[in-house]
C-alpha cells in the first residue's frame, strides 16, 4: 500500500513545534514532491482549464464549447491565491453561465485583483499596449455615441455585456449621459 498526501503546511516546522507527530511525518516523507503554486506555473493554466472544462461538461450535463481567448488571457494573468481549487470553482461558475457556448470574460467573476510585486509586465510588453489601445477604442466609441453604451457596443461589434465588462476592467464610467432617440423605451 502507498499513501499519497498533500498539505499546504510546513510539516517539518510543525514537528519542531510539536504540532505534528514526528514518527508519522517520517513515515510519510518517503518521496516528497514539491508542487509550486499555480501563480508560479502559468503555462499549466490553459491545460488545466481544458481539463476542467471537459470534466465539468460531464458533471453538469452540458458542455461549454471551450474558453474564449480573452477569457483565457484573464485566467492566465490572474494570481490564483486559492490555487487550483479556486481555478476549478471559477470555471465551474463560468461553465454554468456559459451553458453550451464559449466561456467569455463576462462569465468570469471579477479577476482584477492586483498581482504580487514583480508580476507586472515589462515596459513595452504586448498586453499593456493592447489594453491601452483597446481602452482608447472604447473611449472613442463612447464619445462618438454620446455615452450610449449599447450604441458604442454596436460600433465596436461587441455584446453589451462584453463592453460593460471591459469598461469596468479599464475603470471607465459613462461620462456622457446616455442618449436615447425620442420615444425610445427601455
Amino acid at each position: 500500500m502507498r499513501i499519497i498526501c498533500a498539505t499546504n503546511r510546513n510539516l517539518e516546522a510543525d514537528v519542531l513545534e510539536k504540532r505534528f507527530r514526528a514518527d508519522l511525518f517520517y513515515r510519510l516523507k518517503v518521496f516528497p514532491i514539491h508542487v509550486p503554486p499555480l501563480r508560479e506555473r502559468r503555462d499549466d493554466i490553459p491545460l488545466l482549464v481544458n481539463a476542467f472544462v471537459r470534466t465539468l461538461a460531464k458533471q453538469l450535463g452540458h458542455a461549454p464549447n471551450g474558453v474564449d481567448e480573452t477569457a483565457l488571457d484573464l485566467l492566465c494573468s490572474y494570481n490564483w491565491p486559492g490555487n487550483i481549487r479556486e481555478l476549478h470553482n471559477v470555471l465551474e461558475r463560468a461553465a454554468i453561465l456559459a451553458r453550451g457556448r464559449l466561456i467569455r470574460p463576462e462569465d468570469l467573476p471579477d479577476l482584477n485583483v492586483p498581482s504580487e510585486a514583480g508580476d507586472s509586465p515589462a515596459e513595452g510588453a504586448l498586453k499593456p499596449r493592447v489594453d491601452s489601445f483597446e481602452r482608447s477604442l472604447i473611449e472613442d466609441a463612447l464619445r462618438k455615441s454620446g455615452g450610449n453604451q449599447s450604441e458604442a457596443a454596436r460600433q465596436l461589434r461587441l455584446s453589451r455585456a462584453t463592453l460593460s465588462y471591459k469598461m469596468k476592467a479599464y475603470g471607465l464610467g459613462c461620462s456622457a449621459p446616455t442618449a436615447r432617440p425620442q420615444g425610445a423605451t427601455l
